[in-house]
């Protein structure tokens, strides 16, 4: 007994050093990262109540929705740009969003708003509180250093976050089991280095998993190499930014397109969006938000995505895609079909930031990034105490 006590004693001692000294060396930029991590959590909530006037409007009496057909008209005549995507919210006073890519423009393009039953239309920019975000967001993913310099660093510090938790559990393990119970309590005292110790190892241990989860899904963002590695360990194809299931639309579109030219001739008739959406509502039918793609060039593919709403909401969205002059469904992909590991592969940004399971989690992710971000200061003060005694 009194061996395996010594060998336990031991090895909490080479996992007290590994936590010890990584600490140390990232405590700095993981306090820089947690703290901007923790602001930036509900940065969408803050923006939409500082540019309520933006994004609300009170719906007149015996308004009405006017078509989806009108509506991308209207936008492309006010951008003079090309509509590549239009959000749908699913509250009835809320502007819908279009991003749109004008001549020259790469990437998300530009972003209007448009009132669905009005069609005023304008250009999302200026918003309250969109440059503070912005810099914050920039703060946690590269410290305003040059990309090429800060995106290592935080990934770096990030792989580090991961052995501190590990590391940290262990040494929080205590030797018997029956006193587990004091290390789950969190009680606080007059004494500050007493709330400062209680705060490093009890709430750092509740909130170890969420911390854990942010932290390996943190470097998918800083280096290829980490990113392909989460793919291969999930046993998935790495997304390649959409362009081959571009292409795949345009060419059944084009030969859809083909087969039908001469009933064309005689009936040009083609399916609505408002049919499109009932098909999309018939084939998910749960209350939600509508990302559109309309048809791309020769295609005549609209792809509609549906995410749920409300406060326990799963980031896992349903996608269905169907051809426009012949009304058939060419393509369902249900996010509650997939494997674990296909919808771990497509909820990683949503892991990350804590919209996995809507509301619920981005407090839960919250907290845990608020203590997350007194964990390295508290444990540097920890440090130099006992290096006093």
């Amino acid at each position: 007994m009194r061996a395996k006590n010594s060998i336990w004693k031991n090895i909490r001692n080479i996992f007290r050093q590994i936590h010890l000294w990584l600490g140390v060396a990232s405590a700095l930029v993981l306090t820089i990262v947690c703290a901007t991590g923790t602001i930036y959590v509900f940065q969408s909530e803050i923006i939409g109540l500082l540019n309520r006037d933006v994004f609300k409007f009170e719906v007149a009496k015996n308004a009405e929705l006017r078509p989806l057909e009108e509506i991308f008209e209207e936008v492309r005549f006010y951008s003079e740009g090309d509509v590549f995507s239009l959000s749908v919210p699913a509250s009835e006073n809320e502007v819908w969003t279009a991003w749109v890519r004008r001549e020259g423009e790469r990437g998300r393009g530009s972003v209007y708003l448009v009132n669905p039953y009005t069609l005023e239309v304008s250009l999302q920019e200026n918003l309250k509180g969109q440059a503070f975000f912005r810099t914050v967001l920039h703060l946690h993913r590269w410290l305003l250093l040059d990309r090429n310099i800060g995106k290592p660093i935080v990934g770096w510090a990030t792989i580090i976050c991961t052995f501190l938790i590990i590391s940290g559990l262990v040494v929080w393990v205590p030797r018997n089991a029956k006193y587990w119970y004091k290390g789950l309590q969190a009680k606080f005292s007059g004494k500050w280095k007493r709330n400062n110790y209680v705060i490093h190892r009890s709430l750092g241990f509740y909130a170890a998993i969420f911390i854990l989860i942010m932290s390996l899904t943190g470097p998918h963002w800083s280096f290829q190499w980490y990113r392909q590695g989460i793919y291969n360990v999930l046993g998935v194809e790495a997304p390649r930014r959409g362009a081959l299931q571009a292409q795949n639309s345009r060419d059944r579109g084009s030969e859809a397109i083909e087969e039908i030219e001469n009933e064309l001739v005689d009936k040009p008739q083609f399916y609505t969006y408002s049919h499109v959406l009932s098909v999309t509502d018939s084939e998910f039918p749960y209350k939600g938000t509508y990302r559109i793609a309309p048809p791309r060039e020769e295609s005549s593919i609209v792809t509609v995505t549906k995410g749920r709403t409300g406060f326990f909401a799963s980031s896992g969205s349903d996608r269905i895609s169907m051809d426009m002059i012949t009304g058939e469904i060419t393509d369902i992909d249900r996010f509650s079909d997939k494997r674990l590991n296909e919808q771990l592969a497509q909820s990683i940004k949503a892991l990350h930031t804590g919209e996995i399971f809507g509301m619920f989690t981005k407090i839960l992710y919250f907290l845990s990034a608020l203590i997350a971000t007194a964990l390295p200061f508290s444990g540097v003060v920890i440090w130099l105490n006992r290096i006093r005694k």
